[in-house]
């Protein structure tokens, strides 16, 4: 190989190298800034949450920026999180400092959707999903639950 496409190449391996769920990205500018942000819960928080929530948690396995699928998602699910207000509570966690939480959870990839009702997990998504799944499987525990929509 010609020198020129040598560099070509080892600058699209740097570039695909930095793509992922870490630190290394600054935050999207296409944030929505109409949804107010989920609160980032820390493992002691989250699970005071799961045992004493009497409403379904949706919980996101995500990082702050960094990570272009959870800059994708995180628009879709605070509007999530809007619609459900006052029904069901949603929540971030950070994947990169409680992976252990994540790990129990069955979580490998970012970001990653986790809903419990009474304390079980009653669903799992991982990317790639969309907000409207997450509201098919929102809409069915709090019809469960007695709060139908």
């Amino acid at each position: 190989m010609n020198r020129p496409v040598l560099l070509i190449v080892k600058g699209l391996l740097i570039v695909l190298a930095s793509i992922g769920c870490g630190p290394s990205v600054s935050p999207s500018p296409q944030a929505d800034v109409a949804a107010a942000p989920l609160p980032i819960v820390s493992g002691t928080e989250f699970e005071s949450l799961v045992q004493q929530n009497g409403r379904p948690l949706l919980v996101e396995f995500g990082v702050s920026f960094g990570c272009f699928r959870c800059d994708q998602m995180r628009p879709q699910i605070d509007r999530l999180a809007q619609q459900f207000d006052g029904q069901a509570d949603v929540v971030r966690v950070d994947f990169n400092a409680d992976r252990h939480l994540a790990t129990r959870y069955g979580v490998t990839v970012c970001p990653s959707y986790v809903l419990f009702d009474q304390m079980r997990v009653v669903s799992r998504r991982s990317f790639p999903t969309s907000a409207d799944l997450l509201a098919i499987d929102l809409e069915s525990t709090v019809a469960k639950e007695g709060g139908g929509l």
